[in-house]
Order: C-alpha cells, then sequence, then structure tokens
C-alpha cells in the first residue's frame, strides 16, 4: 500500500542529510537521518517492503499515512485525547540530530498591529503603543516570512495588539499557507464573524490562543475595560470548537479573577479546550510596573498551586507515580525553565520591524529588519549571542545553590521589565517556587 506524508505534517531538510518532521496535531517531532531520512525523502514512490519497520512506526506516529486511512487522521476535538496519547507509544526520532554553533530558528513571533479594541489592565504592552496602533505592512511581512522559510521555519505566531484589526490578515495567513509553515494565533476573539469563520476552517491553523479571564461578565469585562467582551468572546470560543478549530485559552489570573479560575476552568473542560494559567505576571514592556498590583497575593498563590496540582494531568502523574518523597522533588514541575532557552529557537519582531527575543522585551532590541536581513539578526547579532551566552543556572548568583529549580520559573524578560536587569530575580519567582515545591509535598503525603 502506498504510503505518503501525513496531511498534517511539514518536512525540512538540513545539511548532512538529515530530515526534520512535524505533526501540527499531534505536536510529535522527528529528526531522522540516513536510510530513515531517504526513506521518507523518497515517498510516496517508495513501496513499504523497504525499510517497513521505521515507516510502520512512522505511520503509527502519524507522520505517514496509507492511502485509506482516509482524513480521520486530521484534527477533531472529538479525537484530541487519542492524538494526544500518541506521545506515549515512544517516539525513537524525537532527540534533535542537529548540531550547529547557532540553533535553529524555528518559532518566530510576528506582532502584526499595536492596535486592540481592549485595554486589559495587567497587559504588559503599554497603552501608548496601543493608543499608537503601528502597523506592518503586507510586503513587509512577506519579506520576513520568506526570510524565515529560507531558514528551514516551521511555526510562526501572529500576535498584537489584536490580530484581526490587520487589514491583510487573510492575505498573510494564505501566504503562510504556500510557504508550509504552521501558523498561530492570538487574539481576544471579539471581531470574529461568520465569514471569518469559514476562512479560518480552509487554512488549517496550528493553534488559536484565546485569553479569556473569567465566565461573569462583570469580572472578565472590568480586566478587559470592554463591556460585553465576556460573552461574546466566549461565545466565539463555541463556534471555534463546533468548527473543529484548535484553541487553547489563555487565563492570566490576578486579584481580580481569582475566584473565577474554577468557572473558567469547567467552561473549558466542557468543550475539551486546555487552559494555560500565568500567575506570576510580567510588568510593562515600557518597565512601568504599576500592573503588577493586579498580583494575587502569596496566599492565593498557593491556592492556585494546589488548584493546578488537581487539574493538570502532568502535575497529577508526577505525584502520583513517585514512590518516595526523594523521587518527587527530582522531577521538574517548573514550566518556563523546562521549555525556554534565551534564543534557542524563538524571536519576536514588532510593527516597525524591530527584532526582540521575546514578546514583552522591548527594552532589548536585537536589532532592525530595515537595516539587517532576520538571518544576521539571529545568528550574527552581538546582542544574540550576549544572551545565548547566559547560563540559567550559573550566571544568576541566587540561583547557583538554590535547591528550588525544579518548581522555579524565573524568566530572564520578567526580571528586565521589573528591574531593568536581567540578572537581578525578581523575589516573586523565589517565594513562588517556596510556595510551589511545600504545595507537592503536601499534596504527595495526603495521597
Amino acid at each position: 500500500m502506498p504510503m505518503n506524508l501525513n496531511s498534517n505534517v511539514t518536512l525540512r531538510e538540513f545539511g548532512d542529510g538529515i530530515v526534520y518532521l512535524e505533526n501540527q496535531v499531534t505536536h510529535l517531532k522527528a529528526w531522522l537521518k540516513d536510510e530513515d531520512a531517504e526513506t521518507v525523502k523518497a515517498l510516496p514512490e517508495i513501496k513499504t517492503d523497504a525499510n517497513i519497520a521505521a515507516l510502520q512506526k512512522l505511520r503509527e506516529l502519524w507522520f505517514v499515512d496509507e492511502d485509506d486511512d482516509g482524513d480521520h487522521r486530521d484534527f477533531s476535538y472529538a479525537r484530541k485525547r487519542e492524538a494526544g496519547n500518541l506521545a506515549a507509544a515512544g517516539n525513537p526520532w524525537e532527540k534533535p540530530l542537529l548540531q550547529d554553533n547557532t540553533p535553529w530558528l524555528n518559532n518566530l513571533q510576528i506582532e502584526l498591529t499595536d492596535s486592540c479594541n481592549e485595554r486589559c489592565i495587567h497587559c504588559y504592552m503599554p497603552g501608548s503603543l496601543k493608543d499608537r496602533a503601528d502597523e506592518m505592512d503586507f510586503e513587509a511581512v512577506k519579506d520576513l516570512l520568506e526570510q524565515y522559510r529560507a531558514m528551514n521555519g516551521v511555526r510562526v505566531v501572529f500576535s498584537g495588539g489584536e490580530i484581526f484589526l490587520h487589514k491583510d490578515l487573510f492575505k498573510i495567513l494564505d501566504l503562510c499557507r504556500k510557504l508550509g509553515l504552521f501558523v498561530l494565533l492570538q487574539t481576544n476573539l471579539l471581531i470574529l464573524t461568520p465569514q471569518l469563520l469559514d476562512k479560518l476552517k480552509t487554512l488549517r491553523i496550528f493553534n488559536i490562543q484565546v485569553s479569556l479571564y473569567s465566565t461573569d461578565p462583570a469580572v472578565h469585562d472590568a480586566i478587559t475595560t470592554k463591556k460585553g467582551s465576556c460573552l461574546r468572546t466566549m461565545a466565539n470560543i463555541r463556534k471555534l470548537v463546533e468548527a473543529d478549530i484548535p484553541i487553547i485559552i489563555a487565563c492570566p489570573v490576578m486579584k481580580q479573577n481569582f475566584d473565577s479560575v474554577a468557572d473558567v476552568q469547567a467552561f473549558a473542560d466542557s468543550l475539551g479546550v486546555e487552559v494555560y494559567y500565568d500567575y506570576i505576571m510580567m510588568a510593562q514592556s515600557n518597565g512601568l510596573t504599576e500592573n503588577l498590583d493586579h498580583r494575587i497575593s502569596l496566599a492565593q498563590t498557593r491556592g492556585m498551586i494546589d488548584f493546578l496540582l488537581v487539574h493538570k494531568d502532568e502535575f497529577r502523574r508526577a505525584i502520583e507515580t513517585s514512590g518516595t518523597a526523594e523521587e518527587l522533588l527530582a522531577k521538574q514541575f517548573a514550566r518556563r525553565r523546562n521549555v525556554c532557552s534565551i534564543l534557542s529557537s524563538g524571536l519576536c519582531v514588532s510593527p516597525d520591524g524591530s527584532a526582540y527575543p521575546c514578546p514583552g522585551w522591548k527594552g532589548f532590541s536585537l536589532g532592525d529588519l530595515a537595516k539587517s536581513s532576520l538571518d544576521s539578526i539571529w545568528s550574527a547579532s552581538e546582542k544574540a549571542r550576549e544572551l545565548r551566552s547566559i547560563d540559567m543556572d550559573a550566571d544568576f548568583e541566587k540561583c547557583r545553590s538554590c535547591t528550588l529549580r525544579n518548581f522555579c520559573d524565573m524568566c530572564a524578560v520578567y526580571n528586565y521589565n521589573e528591574s531593568g536587569d536581567i540578572y537581578h530575580v525578581s523575589e516573586r519567582f523565589c517565594e513562588v517556587a517556596a510556595i510551589f515545591r511545600q504545595a507537592v509535598i503536601d499534596k504527595f503525603h495526603s495521597l
């Protein structure tokens, strides 16, 4: 039976015959070389009797399909758990093979516009930027995306401001599809129309991150300062789910919506949608810290962590599968440190073409795309090299002998925006890590 790449898989070729695969439905990744790489590159002509073991394993992991697999190996909320469970099947090709002095840029965030139809009280983006409403024009976006694709880029995140306010958004999304890029969108979803929804259905979006702070309109709307935003956002979330468009709810937790977290989780659970909670909060990118007045208290932080230990599968499994407290405390519970290393895979570009290490870090420009290529900023910028040389433990004095690192989400941009100094660790990270560790211990002993 002839085989071909799954329709949700992208392929990138690198030097020394190395091939990279990623499936946007399962989020599984594979680095192939030698015979395995040649087998995939030869699809669909290659016969299944050639390298049959590798082909069957790739089929099991949804990287390749047989002709009679049909379209069921696509995203749907009915099959979401099945796709997610593939990670447990064992992936022999997950470990990266690429070796280079310069990391591979495979996650580019483009802030299409500073314009926003909400004025959220906690936002790290200053209101003055939203009022100025800069926008990246289509030709600039096109040039940036083509440079990125030439660098073997895979994922592109479009954010703002509010992306649906950009007049050329769907023209840009069509271009991404032609370039073979996975698209992630960040939006408050206020202005989704039936026509826009129909367009989204055809674009095979990787994921849409939607901000929802509460299911109580009074609470949500007080945070967004936009009357009617709660009901419109919730209604449009339901429409995306009904259309089998993958989404995740982002719920920053602050004093105003702390009591709403359980209701947001229940709403998400009813739809089969995941929720990401940020309960630490970042200061504004202009160095002002007034928004941090909305941070939850340390007592509320303990309540939030207790909630997550019950409702997040990865935390629950980590605790339930630990035989001793020592085994438990050796596991990593922090998220940012596990998934983020400065300039290891991602970069952010603002509407004016300035490149930054990541969203929110506008005080640390790496270069201007009007004067330099994306590749030169990524690989040759002195500031980029400076950041990559940072050791997230050894270079932070408070972290060198700390026993809380498995529970610490310390982040350089949070430090920078709060104090102007990357290396001045925000006290909030230390406080939260200690609370997290104790909550995990208490949960372990309660079982």
